[in-house]
């Protein structure tokens, strides 16, 4: 079921980890991933749920045991279930959800889901789950299918120097998410800081075109 991030190279649980208590208002890390779905009829559970842990363990990513504290974004779809459940999670709490019409996905086609947490100023993490459409390929530019979003308080995940990014993908007799691919984190900058990079482009660009 679990599955971690792990770098290329020779990677060590060091250089696998994301320190969280460093990030300053605005800041945060993204991750994703791409499925192929299989089965838009079938009521066999399926899911693929992403988003970081406190520990690299078998049940890290579906327990909310104390120390195996988790934040996550997750689609699941539910044994004997005709809906698709976006949720955003706590460990093992469901904090928002949205449900959507499994015959949206079609299927043998490919989409990305996306978990983005980033930290607010009073001490909860501010948290987007987006599911994108990308084609029978999985090449197609993106596009919008859903998107939930709610602030989260998990102390040990804020507050972790050392926290993971993990995955939990599950197929239950074939009929859902058939095939992963794309397993990517990506840091989040500041707003403030991206608007920097942003004007100090135009900057240059203008200086460009005045010579």
């Amino acid at each position: 079921n679990n599955f971690f991030y792990r770098p290329g190279g020779t990677p060590d649980n060091a250089t696998s980890a994301f320190d969280f208590s460093a990030l300053t208002v605005g800041q945060g890390f993204s991750t994703s991933v791409d499925f192929l779905w299989s089965n838009s009829n079938a009521t066999d559970q399926t899911l693929v749920n992403a988003g970081f842990t406190l520990n690299r363990q078998s049940n890290a990513m579906s327990n909310g045991l104390p120390n195996n504290s988790y934040i996550s974004g997750s689609l699941i779809r539910n044994t004997s279930s005709s809906t698709l459940d976006m949720r955003i999670r706590s460990d093992n709490s469901t904090l928002f959800t949205t449900s959507i019409a499994q015959g949206t996905l079609s299927a043998n086609s490919w989409y990305r889901m996306t978990y983005q947490a980033t930290m607010n100023a009073n001490g909860t993490m501010s948290n987007l789950l987006t599911l994108y459409s990308i084609g029978a390929d999985g090449l197609a530019t993106p596009v919008q299918v859903n998107s939930i979003s709610g602030n989260v308080t998990n102390a040990a995940i804020a507050t972790g120097t050392t926290i993971y990014s993990g995955y939990d993908i599950r197929n239950v007799n074939g009929n859902g998410i058939d095939a992963v691919d794309n397993l990517n984190v990506t840091f989040v900058p500041e707003p403030s800081a991206m608007a920097l990079v942003a004007l100090g482009g135009v900057a240059l660009a203008g200086r460009r075109r005045r010579f």
